[in-house]
Formats: C-alpha cells, structure tokens, sequence
C-alpha cells in the first residue's frame, strides 16, 4: 500500500464506543469517519477451483494394487477424479464415462465395483435416478481441512478402509 495513503489516516479517542479514523479522500479532499480495515487480498490456488489433495499412501496402494484394478479401473478412477465435488462427492452417468474413455458401459461398471470393493469409492445418496459415489476420504480430499477431519472420523465409524487393512492409522 502507498506510504502516503497511510498518513492520511487519523486516529480519534473518545467518538463512540472505540476509535474512528478520519481519512481524507485525496480526489475529494472530503473527510471520511469510519473504521480503518485491512483486508490483504485472497491468494488463489494456481490450479484454479478444480483440484483436490490425495494421500501419497493411497497412491502407493493402488500401486501395489494395478493387477486388481486393471488399465480400465485405473482410468475410471481418474476419470471420476476429475469429476469430485466438494467433501468427495461423484455425480456422474456410467455412459458418459465410457463415451468419454471409449469404453462399453458394462466394463465402467466393473471398474466402479473394483474400486468400490477395494475400499476407494462408496455409494452417495441417490440423485434423481443416478447414483452417486464418494471417494473415500482417507484416498483424497476436496473440501475444507476442517470438514476432512470429520468426514475421516465418519469413515473410521463406518470401518471404511482400504483392503488388507493397509491403512495407517487416522490422524484424528
């Protein structure tokens, strides 16, 4: 901020419950009463709105795990990846997926039941007619810090977890 600004501004005791401060509007030269607030500008993510973290011991999981899952299950992971709604939520039509992979719908649904037998996505509320699914939060997280620590005490409660009990313990 301009130095000059800044000695524009005059504290003043006793005028109300606290303190005022007077500026003077330099174009104006008007005297202004009010409160003096500092608001630093809002650092924006260089990836924009559409990112999310991931556990690097889930990624290291479903390394271990790629015969399991298959190039067809690895691809709908990242497919309904790049779909997450805040606080993990998936809302997407199985046919969509396969037009997009170039994949038949049938195996997009395998590949969904992989991952959802192996503890990485469970079944969301219902949307109309379309199913939702959620991305276990102990896999990644798209939301607020506040709000995972809760969705990871839900999961614990529900004994959501990565097969073979791979999961290290949760952070709560």
């Amino acid at each position: 901020m301009d130095r000059r600004r800044l000695e524009q501004h005059r504290m003043k005791a006793g005028e109300g419950k606290g303190r005022t401060i007077e500026t003077v509007d330099p174009s104006t030269g008007e005297l202004l009463k009010g409160v003096f607030a500092f608001i630093p500008d809002k650092h924006r993510s260089p990836f924009g709105k559409d990112w999310f973290a991931m556990a690097q011991d889930a990624m290291a999981f479903l390394a271990r795990n790629r015969k399991q899952l298959g190039e067809e299950g690895f691809a709908v992971f990242f497919f309904l990846a790049s779909r997450l709604d805040f606080q993990n939520f998936i809302l997407v039509n199985q046919a969509e997926v396969g037009r997009e992979l170039g994949m038949h719908r049938s195996n997009v649904n395998k590949a969904i039941q992989k991952l959802k037998g192996m503890g990485v996505l469970t079944e969301g509320p219902k949307s109309g007619v379309s199913p939702t699914f959620r991305l276990n939060p102990v896999v990644g997280w798209k939301g607020k810090a506040k709000e995972h620590f809760g969705a990871l005490r839900e999961a614990q409660k529900r004994g959501w977890t990565l097969i073979d009990n791979d999961q290290l313990p949760l952070p709560l």
